[in-house]
């Protein structure tokens, strides 16, 4: 018998709310893929922030394992993405982890 999960609890902030299904594999390098996870739309945002930023650093794509390893991070070590802007008004993304700050890029 498989274990029911409540799918209005988000995996990442624990609240309760609507969830949206984000495809792990991006389906538009693996149309047909199954590989969800579902996120409240904060979240889904984020991680949405913090694979573009990868994959712009990564030729604009990341192999299987690295879009499994984001996930993995965004849930489990508390990754999470931040958008600033500098005395410019260039805007700066900021990948950080529990504990402290960890890349920037522009």
């Amino acid at each position: 018998m498989k274990k029911k999960i409540d799918k209005r609890v988000c995996p990442k902030c624990f609240e309760v709310r609507k969830l949206t299904e984000h495809h792990i594999l991006p389906r538009r390098f693996y149309k047909f893929n199954k590989h969800v996870i579902y996120l409240c739309r904060k979240c889904h945002d984020n991680i949405e922030v913090i694979i573009s930023k990868l994959e712009s650093e990564n030729n604009g794509r990341l192999d299987t394992d690295g879009y499994y390893k984001v996930i993995k991070d965004f849930i489990k070590n508390g990754m999470y993405a931040s958008v600033m802007q500098d005395f410019e008004g260039n805007e700066k993304i900021l990948i950080n982890y529990r504990g402290g700050q960890d890349e920037t890029t522009g």
